[in-house]
Protein backbone atom coordinates (compact mmCIF):
# COMPACT_ATOMS: atom_id res chain seq x y z
CA UNK A 1 0.00 0.00 0.00
CA UNK A 2 1.40 3.80 -0.60
CA UNK A 3 2.52 5.20 2.42
CA UNK A 4 2.99 8.86 0.88
CA UNK A 5 -0.04 11.18 -0.23
CA UNK A 6 0.65 13.30 -3.46
CA UNK A 7 -2.87 15.43 -3.95
CA UNK A 8 -2.95 16.75 -7.95
CA UNK A 9 -2.62 20.58 -7.44
CA UNK A 10 -3.97 23.18 -10.02
CA UNK A 11 -4.08 26.84 -10.57
CA UNK A 12 -7.63 27.54 -11.91
CA UNK A 13 -10.71 26.11 -13.14
CA UNK A 14 -9.08 25.86 -16.68
CA UNK A 15 -5.63 24.69 -15.82
CA UNK A 16 -4.27 22.34 -13.74
CA UNK A 17 -0.85 20.79 -13.13
CA UNK A 18 -0.78 16.63 -12.81
CA UNK A 19 1.61 15.55 -10.69
CA UNK A 20 1.49 11.59 -8.84
CA UNK A 21 2.96 9.61 -6.62
CA UNK A 22 5.78 7.00 -8.12
CA UNK A 23 4.53 3.63 -6.74
CA UNK A 24 3.79 0.01 -8.01
CA UNK A 25 0.43 -0.36 -9.06
CA UNK A 26 -1.21 -2.73 -7.15
CA UNK A 27 -2.96 -6.27 -9.13
CA UNK A 28 -1.35 -4.98 -12.79
CA UNK A 29 0.55 -7.57 -14.49
CA UNK A 30 3.51 -6.34 -16.46
CA UNK A 31 3.76 -9.43 -18.98
CA UNK A 32 -0.13 -9.71 -20.03
CA UNK A 33 -0.97 -7.42 -22.53
CA UNK A 34 -2.73 -4.07 -22.03
CA UNK A 35 -6.16 -3.98 -21.07
CA UNK A 36 -8.42 -1.31 -19.59
CA UNK A 37 -9.31 -2.19 -15.88
CA UNK A 38 -11.66 0.24 -14.04
CA UNK A 39 -10.49 1.89 -11.03
CA UNK A 40 -13.41 3.55 -9.71
CA UNK A 41 -14.69 7.03 -9.68
CA UNK A 42 -13.14 9.57 -7.44
CA UNK A 43 -13.00 13.15 -6.93
CA UNK A 44 -11.12 15.99 -8.10
CA UNK A 45 -9.25 18.67 -7.18
CA UNK A 46 -8.53 16.14 -3.72
CA UNK A 47 -7.23 13.44 -6.00
CA UNK A 48 -4.30 10.96 -4.08
CA UNK A 49 -3.26 7.76 -5.13
CA UNK A 50 -4.25 6.47 -1.96
CA UNK A 51 -8.09 7.73 -2.40
CA UNK A 52 -7.64 5.27 -5.95
CA UNK A 53 -6.58 2.40 -3.60
CA UNK A 54 -9.91 2.23 -1.88
CA UNK A 55 -11.91 2.44 -5.61
CA UNK A 56 -14.41 5.30 -3.94
CA UNK A 57 -17.55 6.05 -6.34
CA UNK A 58 -18.10 9.58 -5.45
CA UNK A 59 -18.40 11.76 -8.55
CA UNK A 60 -18.35 11.31 -12.38
CA UNK A 61 -14.68 11.64 -12.95
CA UNK A 62 -13.10 8.07 -14.58
CA UNK A 63 -9.95 7.07 -14.28
CA UNK A 64 -8.42 4.07 -15.82
CA UNK A 65 -5.22 2.49 -15.75
CA UNK A 66 -3.94 0.53 -18.96
CA UNK A 67 -0.81 -1.55 -19.83
CA UNK A 68 1.18 -0.32 -22.82
CA UNK A 69 1.94 -2.71 -25.24
CA UNK A 70 4.75 -0.72 -26.82
CA UNK A 71 8.36 -2.21 -27.00
CA UNK A 72 10.03 0.61 -27.72
CA UNK A 73 11.96 2.71 -25.35
CA UNK A 74 10.24 1.37 -21.90
CA UNK A 75 7.45 -0.54 -20.84
CA UNK A 76 4.63 2.48 -19.58
CA UNK A 77 1.38 2.10 -17.78
CA UNK A 78 -0.55 5.49 -18.24
CA UNK A 79 -3.94 6.93 -16.97
CA UNK A 80 -6.29 7.93 -18.89
CA UNK A 81 -8.45 10.51 -17.48
CA UNK A 82 -11.59 12.30 -18.51
CA UNK A 83 -12.67 15.78 -17.32
CA UNK A 84 -15.27 18.55 -17.66
CA UNK A 85 -12.82 20.71 -19.22
CA UNK A 86 -9.28 19.79 -19.72
CA UNK A 87 -8.40 16.14 -21.26
CA UNK A 88 -5.10 14.22 -20.54
CA UNK A 89 -3.36 11.28 -21.13
CA UNK A 90 0.40 11.08 -18.96
CA UNK A 91 1.99 7.92 -19.24
CA UNK A 92 4.30 6.10 -16.78
CA UNK A 93 7.29 4.07 -16.65
CA UNK A 94 7.63 0.94 -14.72
CA UNK A 95 8.95 2.60 -12.08
CA UNK A 96 5.80 5.06 -12.83
CA UNK A 97 7.99 8.25 -13.47
CA UNK A 98 5.18 11.01 -14.35
CA UNK A 99 5.55 12.02 -17.80
CA UNK A 100 2.63 14.85 -19.02
CA UNK A 101 1.07 13.77 -22.36
CA UNK A 102 -1.73 16.46 -24.09
CA UNK A 103 -0.96 19.89 -21.30
CA UNK A 104 -2.97 22.60 -22.76
CA UNK A 105 -0.01 24.67 -22.75
CA UNK A 106 1.35 24.45 -26.15
CA UNK A 107 4.33 26.03 -28.23
CA UNK A 108 2.33 27.53 -30.83
CA UNK A 109 3.76 25.86 -33.76
CA UNK A 110 2.73 27.96 -37.16
CA UNK A 111 5.25 28.27 -39.61
CA UNK A 112 2.48 31.00 -41.68
CA UNK A 113 5.55 34.35 -41.56
CA UNK A 114 8.16 31.95 -43.05
CA UNK A 115 8.77 29.59 -45.61
CA UNK A 116 8.99 25.79 -44.64
CA UNK A 117 12.53 24.31 -45.58
CA UNK A 118 11.63 20.58 -45.76
CA UNK A 119 13.95 17.40 -45.21
CA UNK A 120 12.77 14.57 -47.47
CA UNK A 121 13.75 10.71 -46.73
CA UNK A 122 12.97 8.93 -49.96
CA UNK A 123 12.37 9.82 -53.29
CA UNK A 124 10.31 6.80 -54.76
CA UNK A 125 6.77 7.07 -55.71
CA UNK A 126 5.10 9.02 -53.44
CA UNK A 127 8.85 10.77 -52.83
CA UNK A 128 8.40 12.15 -56.62
CA UNK A 129 5.04 12.65 -56.65
CA UNK A 130 5.23 15.36 -54.04
CA UNK A 131 8.25 16.93 -55.67
CA UNK A 132 6.04 17.00 -58.72
CA UNK A 133 2.89 18.36 -56.89
CA UNK A 134 4.78 21.11 -54.65
CA UNK A 135 6.24 22.83 -58.12
CA UNK A 136 2.88 23.20 -59.75
CA UNK A 137 1.37 24.35 -56.54
CA UNK A 138 1.25 27.85 -55.67
CA UNK A 139 0.55 29.20 -52.38
CA UNK A 140 2.24 26.64 -50.38
CA UNK A 141 5.90 28.31 -49.02
CA UNK A 142 7.78 25.27 -49.12
CA UNK A 143 11.10 24.51 -50.52
CA UNK A 144 12.93 20.89 -50.69
CA UNK A 145 16.33 21.56 -48.85
CA UNK A 146 17.45 18.19 -48.71
CA UNK A 147 16.53 14.82 -49.83
CA UNK A 148 18.06 11.07 -48.25
CA UNK A 149 18.20 8.23 -50.23
CA UNK A 150 19.37 4.69 -49.90
CA UNK A 151 21.09 4.30 -53.59
CA UNK A 152 23.41 7.45 -54.41
CA UNK A 153 24.30 5.63 -58.02
CA UNK A 154 20.53 5.46 -59.00
CA UNK A 155 19.57 7.96 -61.75
CA UNK A 156 17.51 10.88 -60.73
CA UNK A 157 15.21 13.84 -61.82
CA UNK A 158 16.93 16.19 -59.83
CA UNK A 159 19.83 17.61 -59.74
CA UNK A 160 22.62 15.60 -57.69
CA UNK A 161 22.61 18.64 -54.80
CA UNK A 162 19.86 18.14 -53.43
CA UNK A 163 20.46 13.95 -52.77
CA UNK A 164 22.48 13.09 -49.60
CA UNK A 165 22.74 8.97 -48.24
CA UNK A 166 23.62 10.96 -44.31
CA UNK A 167 20.22 10.97 -42.33
CA UNK A 168 22.45 14.01 -39.93
CA UNK A 169 22.41 16.29 -42.80
CA UNK A 170 18.47 16.51 -42.38
CA UNK A 171 17.76 15.65 -38.50
CA UNK A 172 20.81 17.59 -37.40
CA UNK A 173 20.13 20.93 -39.87
CA UNK A 174 18.56 23.40 -37.43
CA UNK A 175 17.80 24.86 -40.79
CA UNK A 176 15.05 22.42 -41.54
CA UNK A 177 11.57 22.76 -40.13
CA UNK A 178 9.73 19.93 -41.44
CA UNK A 179 10.75 15.82 -41.79
CA UNK A 180 8.80 14.26 -44.48
CA UNK A 181 9.73 10.54 -44.47
CA UNK A 182 8.56 8.47 -47.21
CA UNK A 183 10.36 5.17 -47.30
CA UNK A 184 9.18 1.39 -47.52
CA UNK A 185 10.87 0.25 -44.94
CA UNK A 186 8.95 0.57 -41.34
CA UNK A 187 11.60 -0.04 -39.02
CA UNK A 188 13.78 2.18 -40.48
CA UNK A 189 11.11 5.32 -40.59
CA UNK A 190 10.31 4.79 -37.24
CA UNK A 191 13.91 5.85 -35.80
CA UNK A 192 14.15 8.75 -38.38
CA UNK A 193 10.64 9.82 -37.14
CA UNK A 194 11.32 9.38 -33.37
CA UNK A 195 14.36 11.40 -33.47
CA UNK A 196 12.69 13.97 -35.60
CA UNK A 197 10.22 14.78 -33.18
CA UNK A 198 12.73 14.09 -30.07
CA UNK A 199 14.75 17.38 -32.29
CA UNK A 200 11.92 19.33 -32.38
CA UNK A 201 10.80 18.75 -35.93
CA UNK A 202 7.45 18.39 -37.36
CA UNK A 203 7.39 15.51 -39.10
CA UNK A 204 4.96 14.23 -42.06
CA UNK A 205 4.62 10.95 -42.85
CA UNK A 206 2.60 8.21 -45.21
CA UNK A 207 3.94 4.70 -43.59
CA UNK A 208 0.78 3.29 -42.50
CA UNK A 209 2.75 0.34 -40.83
CA UNK A 210 5.31 2.17 -39.22
CA UNK A 211 2.36 4.57 -37.36
CA UNK A 212 -0.21 1.48 -36.79
CA UNK A 213 2.23 -0.11 -34.68
CA UNK A 214 3.60 2.48 -33.04
CA UNK A 215 0.72 4.42 -32.33
CA UNK A 216 0.77 4.80 -28.56
CA UNK A 217 4.76 6.03 -28.45
CA UNK A 218 3.75 8.60 -31.08
CA UNK A 219 1.27 10.01 -28.86
CA UNK A 220 3.87 10.79 -26.09
CA UNK A 221 6.47 11.52 -28.42
CA UNK A 222 3.99 14.60 -29.90
CA UNK A 223 3.27 15.58 -26.67
CA UNK A 224 6.64 15.79 -24.66
CA UNK A 225 8.44 17.22 -27.71
CA UNK A 226 5.23 19.40 -28.61
CA UNK A 227 6.02 18.41 -32.03
CA UNK A 228 3.40 17.85 -34.14
CA UNK A 229 2.93 14.37 -36.44
CA UNK A 230 0.08 14.36 -39.87
CA UNK A 231 -0.13 10.85 -41.47
CA UNK A 232 -3.15 11.97 -44.11
CA UNK A 233 -1.19 10.28 -46.66
CA UNK A 234 -1.31 7.16 -44.89
CA UNK A 235 -4.53 6.39 -45.07
CA UNK A 236 -6.70 6.15 -48.79
CA UNK A 237 -3.99 8.15 -50.26
CA UNK A 238 -5.64 11.49 -51.62
CA UNK A 239 -8.75 11.33 -49.47
CA UNK A 240 -9.17 13.21 -46.86
CA UNK A 241 -10.20 10.75 -44.00
CA UNK A 242 -8.22 11.54 -40.88
CA UNK A 243 -8.91 15.34 -41.39
CA UNK A 244 -12.32 15.09 -41.61
CA UNK A 245 -12.69 12.55 -38.93
CA UNK A 246 -10.77 15.07 -36.71
CA UNK A 247 -12.89 18.27 -37.37
CA UNK A 248 -16.00 17.24 -39.04
CA UNK A 249 -16.87 14.43 -37.12
CA UNK A 250 -15.30 15.72 -33.95
CA UNK A 251 -19.04 15.54 -32.24
CA UNK A 252 -20.90 13.59 -34.27
CA UNK A 253 -21.84 10.21 -32.69
CA UNK A 254 -19.93 7.90 -35.49
CA UNK A 255 -21.72 3.87 -35.42
CA UNK A 256 -19.67 2.79 -38.30
CA UNK A 257 -16.52 3.53 -40.49
CA UNK A 258 -15.96 1.11 -43.43
CA UNK A 259 -14.71 1.18 -46.96
CA UNK A 260 -11.51 -0.12 -49.15
CA UNK A 261 -8.87 0.72 -48.23
CA UNK A 262 -6.46 -0.68 -50.43
CA UNK A 263 -6.34 -0.14 -54.35
CA UNK A 264 -4.06 -2.77 -55.43
CA UNK A 265 -6.68 -5.69 -54.28
CA UNK A 266 -9.47 -3.70 -55.57
CA UNK A 267 -7.92 -3.38 -59.06
CA UNK A 268 -7.59 -7.26 -58.81
CA UNK A 269 -11.29 -7.85 -57.93
CA UNK A 270 -12.56 -5.38 -60.62
CA UNK A 271 -10.17 -7.39 -63.25
CA UNK A 272 -12.07 -10.46 -62.03
CA UNK A 273 -15.32 -9.56 -62.22
CA UNK A 274 -15.16 -7.60 -64.97
CA UNK A 275 -13.00 -9.54 -67.54
CA UNK A 276 -13.19 -12.81 -66.08
CA UNK A 277 -9.02 -12.88 -65.08
CA UNK A 278 -8.09 -15.67 -62.51
CA UNK A 279 -6.64 -14.04 -59.24
CA UNK A 280 -2.88 -14.94 -60.06
CA UNK A 281 -3.39 -13.12 -64.17
CA UNK A 282 -5.14 -10.01 -62.28
CA UNK A 283 -2.67 -9.80 -59.34
CA UNK A 284 0.68 -9.52 -62.02
CA UNK A 285 -1.08 -7.06 -64.74
CA UNK A 286 -1.33 -4.87 -61.09
CA UNK A 287 2.40 -5.28 -60.58
CA UNK A 288 3.23 -4.32 -64.27
CA UNK A 289 1.20 -1.20 -63.70
CA UNK A 290 3.09 -0.56 -60.26
CA UNK A 291 -0.38 -1.61 -58.54
CA UNK A 292 1.02 -4.23 -56.17
CA UNK A 293 4.95 -4.72 -55.34
CA UNK A 294 6.65 -7.67 -56.43
CA UNK A 295 6.16 -9.12 -53.07
CA UNK A 296 2.28 -8.44 -52.57
CA UNK A 297 1.16 -10.15 -49.31
CA UNK A 298 0.73 -7.03 -47.51
CA UNK A 299 -1.86 -6.28 -50.07
CA UNK A 300 -3.40 -9.32 -50.98
CA UNK A 301 -3.28 -10.62 -47.44
CA UNK A 302 -5.61 -7.39 -45.70
CA UNK A 303 -2.12 -5.97 -43.50
CA UNK A 304 -1.97 -3.02 -45.30
CA UNK A 305 -5.84 -2.48 -44.93
CA UNK A 306 -5.67 -3.62 -41.57
CA UNK A 307 -3.20 -0.71 -40.62
CA UNK A 308 -5.15 1.76 -42.35
CA UNK A 309 -7.99 0.79 -40.21
CA UNK A 310 -5.98 1.13 -36.77
CA UNK A 311 -5.26 4.77 -37.45
CA UNK A 312 -9.12 5.52 -38.11
CA UNK A 313 -10.63 3.61 -35.37
CA UNK A 314 -8.54 6.29 -33.24
CA UNK A 315 -9.78 9.31 -34.94
CA UNK A 316 -13.17 7.97 -35.76
CA UNK A 317 -13.82 6.30 -31.78
CA UNK A 318 -10.91 7.14 -29.53
CA UNK A 319 -9.83 3.42 -29.80
CA UNK A 320 -5.94 2.22 -29.39
CA UNK A 321 -5.51 -1.15 -30.53
CA UNK A 322 -2.48 -3.34 -31.97
CA UNK A 323 -2.54 -4.60 -35.63
CA UNK A 324 -2.19 -8.51 -34.21
CA UNK A 325 -5.22 -7.87 -32.22
CA UNK A 326 -7.53 -7.37 -35.42
CA UNK A 327 -8.46 -10.15 -38.25
CA UNK A 328 -6.95 -9.40 -41.59
CA UNK A 329 -8.33 -12.11 -44.21
CA UNK A 330 -7.13 -11.24 -47.75
CA UNK A 331 -8.21 -12.35 -51.40
CA UNK A 332 -5.63 -14.50 -51.93
CA UNK A 333 -8.03 -17.66 -51.48
CA UNK A 334 -10.53 -16.46 -54.16
CA UNK A 335 -11.34 -17.77 -56.98
CA UNK A 336 -13.48 -17.93 -60.28
CA UNK A 337 -16.60 -19.29 -58.03
CA UNK A 338 -16.41 -17.29 -55.15
CA UNK A 339 -17.13 -14.52 -58.01
CA UNK A 340 -19.24 -16.19 -59.86
CA UNK A 341 -21.25 -16.95 -56.97
CA UNK A 342 -21.57 -12.93 -55.70
CA UNK A 343 -22.67 -12.67 -59.82
CA UNK A 344 -25.56 -15.03 -59.25
CA UNK A 345 -26.75 -12.95 -55.96
CA UNK A 346 -26.44 -9.96 -57.85
CA UNK A 347 -23.27 -8.75 -56.08
CA UNK A 348 -19.61 -7.74 -56.13
CA UNK A 349 -16.94 -9.02 -53.86
CA UNK A 350 -14.86 -6.11 -51.97
CA UNK A 351 -11.97 -6.16 -49.90
CA UNK A 352 -13.63 -4.19 -47.34
CA UNK A 353 -11.97 -2.78 -43.66
CA UNK A 354 -15.35 -2.50 -40.88
CA UNK A 355 -15.22 -0.84 -38.17
CA UNK A 356 -18.38 -1.14 -35.82
CA UNK A 357 -19.89 0.72 -32.80
CA UNK A 358 -22.47 -1.10 -31.02
CA UNK A 359 -23.20 0.54 -27.38
CA UNK A 360 -19.89 1.19 -25.96
CA UNK A 361 -18.07 -1.80 -27.85
CA UNK A 362 -16.21 -1.49 -31.06
CA UNK A 363 -15.69 -4.30 -33.60
CA UNK A 364 -13.10 -3.86 -36.42
CA UNK A 365 -12.35 -6.52 -38.84
CA UNK A 366 -10.93 -6.64 -42.76
CA UNK A 367 -11.93 -9.02 -44.87
CA UNK A 368 -13.21 -9.64 -48.27
CA UNK A 369 -17.25 -8.60 -48.24
CA UNK A 370 -20.10 -9.56 -50.65
CA UNK A 371 -21.21 -5.94 -51.65
CA UNK A 372 -24.83 -5.46 -52.76
CA UNK A 373 -25.34 -2.96 -55.66
CA UNK A 374 -27.34 -0.39 -54.00
CA UNK A 375 -23.87 0.35 -51.65
CA UNK A 376 -21.80 2.99 -53.05
CA UNK A 377 -18.81 0.65 -52.62
CA UNK A 378 -20.05 -1.75 -55.57
CA UNK A 379 -19.22 1.29 -58.15
CA UNK A 380 -15.62 1.44 -56.71
CA UNK A 381 -13.71 0.30 -58.77
CA UNK A 382 -10.22 -0.70 -59.91
CA UNK A 383 -7.17 1.20 -57.90
CA UNK A 384 -9.49 3.64 -56.73
CA UNK A 385 -10.80 3.86 -52.63
CA UNK A 386 -13.69 4.35 -51.11
CA UNK A 387 -15.08 5.36 -47.39
CA UNK A 388 -18.61 4.95 -46.09
CA UNK A 389 -19.26 6.69 -42.41
CA UNK A 390 -22.59 6.17 -40.58
CA UNK A 391 -23.19 8.54 -38.04
CA UNK A 392 -26.84 9.92 -35.67
CA UNK A 393 -26.94 13.24 -37.34
CA UNK A 394 -25.14 13.09 -40.61
CA UNK A 395 -26.16 9.81 -41.64
CA UNK A 396 -24.17 7.78 -44.26
CA UNK A 397 -21.67 10.09 -46.28
CA UNK A 398 -19.50 8.32 -49.03
CA UNK A 399 -15.99 9.82 -49.77
CA UNK A 400 -14.02 8.10 -53.30
CA UNK A 401 -11.05 8.83 -54.86
CA UNK A 402 -7.61 7.60 -56.21
CA UNK A 403 -6.07 5.77 -52.51
CA UNK A 404 -2.35 5.31 -54.01
CA UNK A 405 -0.27 6.42 -56.54
CA UNK A 406 2.48 8.91 -57.40
CA UNK A 407 0.16 12.30 -57.64
CA UNK A 408 -2.88 11.30 -55.03
CA UNK A 409 -0.18 10.51 -52.40
CA UNK A 410 1.92 13.19 -52.93
CA UNK A 411 -1.04 15.50 -52.94
CA UNK A 412 -2.34 14.62 -49.58
CA UNK A 413 1.14 14.95 -48.10
CA UNK A 414 1.59 18.48 -49.57
CA UNK A 415 -1.99 18.58 -47.46
CA UNK A 416 -0.17 18.01 -44.56
CA UNK A 417 2.66 20.16 -45.07
CA UNK A 418 0.44 23.05 -46.12
CA UNK A 419 -1.53 22.61 -42.36
CA UNK A 420 1.17 23.11 -40.67
CA UNK A 421 1.77 26.38 -41.99
CA UNK A 422 -1.03 27.48 -39.88
CA UNK A 423 -0.06 25.42 -37.03
CA UNK A 424 -2.66 22.62 -37.19
CA UNK A 425 -1.73 19.59 -35.53
CA UNK A 426 -3.77 16.50 -34.77
CA UNK A 427 -5.94 16.99 -30.96
CA UNK A 428 -7.11 13.37 -31.06
CA UNK A 429 -10.39 14.24 -30.12
CA UNK A 430 -11.80 10.99 -29.51
CA UNK A 431 -9.45 9.83 -27.12
CA UNK A 432 -10.27 13.19 -24.69
CA UNK A 433 -13.89 12.26 -24.77
CA UNK A 434 -15.62 11.71 -21.91
CA UNK A 435 -17.19 8.38 -23.33
CA UNK A 436 -15.12 5.06 -22.79
CA UNK A 437 -15.20 2.91 -25.55
CA UNK A 438 -13.88 -0.65 -25.67
CA UNK A 439 -12.10 -3.06 -28.65
CA UNK A 440 -14.50 -6.47 -28.65
CA UNK A 441 -14.60 -9.29 -31.01
CA UNK A 442 -17.56 -10.58 -29.16
CA UNK A 443 -19.40 -9.61 -32.86
CA UNK A 444 -21.73 -12.53 -34.71
CA UNK A 445 -21.14 -12.35 -38.52
CA UNK A 446 -22.51 -13.76 -40.94
CA UNK A 447 -19.81 -15.72 -43.41
CA UNK A 448 -20.01 -18.00 -46.79
CA UNK A 449 -17.14 -20.27 -46.51
CA UNK A 450 -15.76 -22.48 -49.44
CA UNK A 451 -13.73 -25.52 -49.05
CA UNK A 452 -12.30 -28.60 -50.63
CA UNK A 453 -12.18 -30.72 -48.04
CA UNK A 454 -14.97 -30.44 -44.85
CA UNK A 455 -12.19 -31.82 -42.58
CA UNK A 456 -10.36 -28.69 -42.77
CA UNK A 457 -13.29 -26.42 -41.40
CA UNK A 458 -13.91 -26.35 -37.39
CA UNK A 459 -17.73 -26.59 -37.76
CA UNK A 460 -17.86 -26.22 -33.90
CA UNK A 461 -16.79 -22.35 -34.28
CA UNK A 462 -20.14 -22.50 -36.22
CA UNK A 463 -23.16 -20.80 -34.21
CA UNK A 464 -25.64 -21.41 -36.96
CA UNK A 465 -25.38 -22.71 -40.31
CA UNK A 466 -28.37 -21.51 -42.61
CA UNK A 467 -27.22 -22.80 -46.27
CA UNK A 468 -24.70 -26.19 -47.12
CA UNK A 469 -24.13 -26.84 -50.73
CA UNK A 470 -22.24 -30.01 -51.84
CA UNK A 471 -20.29 -30.83 -55.20
CA UNK A 472 -17.45 -32.98 -56.36
CA UNK A 473 -15.85 -29.45 -56.87
CA UNK A 474 -17.67 -26.55 -55.72
CA UNK A 475 -18.34 -26.82 -51.81
CA UNK A 476 -19.81 -24.08 -49.57
CA UNK A 477 -21.63 -23.58 -46.15
CA UNK A 478 -23.43 -20.09 -45.32
CA UNK A 479 -23.37 -20.16 -41.61
CA UNK A 480 -22.78 -17.45 -38.16
CA UNK A 481 -19.73 -17.22 -36.06
CA UNK A 482 -17.85 -14.67 -34.18
CA UNK A 483 -15.30 -12.54 -34.54
CA UNK A 484 -13.40 -13.93 -32.12
CA UNK A 485 -13.10 -17.50 -33.53
CA UNK A 486 -12.11 -16.36 -36.40
CA UNK A 487 -9.15 -14.63 -35.05
CA UNK A 488 -8.42 -17.20 -33.02
CA UNK A 489 -8.67 -20.26 -34.86
CA UNK A 490 -6.17 -21.26 -37.64
CA UNK A 491 -8.39 -23.02 -40.33
CA UNK A 492 -9.91 -19.23 -40.61
CA UNK A 493 -6.05 -18.63 -42.64
CA UNK A 494 -6.28 -22.14 -44.17
CA UNK A 495 -5.29 -21.85 -48.19
CA UNK A 496 -7.64 -24.05 -49.43
CA UNK A 497 -10.47 -21.98 -47.64
CA UNK A 498 -12.27 -18.91 -49.04
CA UNK A 499 -13.98 -16.71 -46.36
CA UNK A 500 -16.34 -13.61 -47.58
CA UNK A 501 -18.56 -11.83 -45.26
CA UNK A 502 -22.24 -11.79 -46.18
CA UNK A 503 -23.69 -9.39 -42.81
CA UNK A 504 -22.75 -8.20 -39.60
CA UNK A 505 -25.35 -9.52 -37.47
CA UNK A 506 -27.11 -7.64 -34.69
CA UNK A 507 -28.43 -8.63 -31.56
CA UNK A 508 -27.85 -12.25 -32.58
CA UNK A 509 -26.85 -14.89 -29.85
CA UNK A 510 -26.62 -18.36 -28.71
CA UNK A 511 -30.35 -18.38 -28.14
CA UNK A 512 -30.77 -17.63 -31.72
CA UNK A 513 -29.80 -21.35 -32.61
CA UNK A 514 -33.12 -22.71 -33.35
CA UNK A 515 -33.76 -26.71 -34.15
CA UNK A 516 -33.50 -26.47 -37.96
CA UNK A 517 -30.04 -24.97 -37.67
CA UNK A 518 -28.86 -27.34 -34.67
CA UNK A 519 -29.68 -29.94 -37.62
CA UNK A 520 -27.61 -28.13 -40.39
CA UNK A 521 -25.02 -28.43 -37.56
CA UNK A 522 -25.11 -32.30 -37.03
CA UNK A 523 -25.12 -32.79 -40.47
CA UNK A 524 -22.04 -31.50 -41.26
Amino acid sequence: MCQQKEKVQYKNKDKYLYTFLSRKVEGLDPMKPWQPTHLGKVPLPSLTLLEIDKLQIRTSYTFYIKRSSSTCLEERFFVDAHLKKIDFLAFFSIKMEPILLNTLEKKNYSMSNKILKLGIFGFGCVGQGLHNVLSKTKGINATIEKICIKHPNKKRSLDAAYFTTNPSEILDNPEIDVVVELIDDSEAAYHIVKEALTKGKAVVSANKKLIAEHLEELLFLQSKYETPLLYEGSVCGSIPVIRNLEEYYDNDLLSSVSGIFNGSTNYILSKMKNEGLDFEVALKEAQDKGFAESDPILDVGGFDAKYKLCITLLHAFGLLVRPENILNIGIQNLSDQDVHYATQNHKSIKLVVHGQKQGQDISAFVMPTFVSSDNPLTNVHNEFNGILMESAFANQQFFGGKGAGSDPTGSAVLSDISALTYGYKYEYKKLHQSTIVTYSTQQLLEVYVRYQDKNTVQWEDFETISQRFESKDYNYVIGSVYLEKLLQEEWALNDHISIVLKSILEGETLDAIDSNNAAALAAV
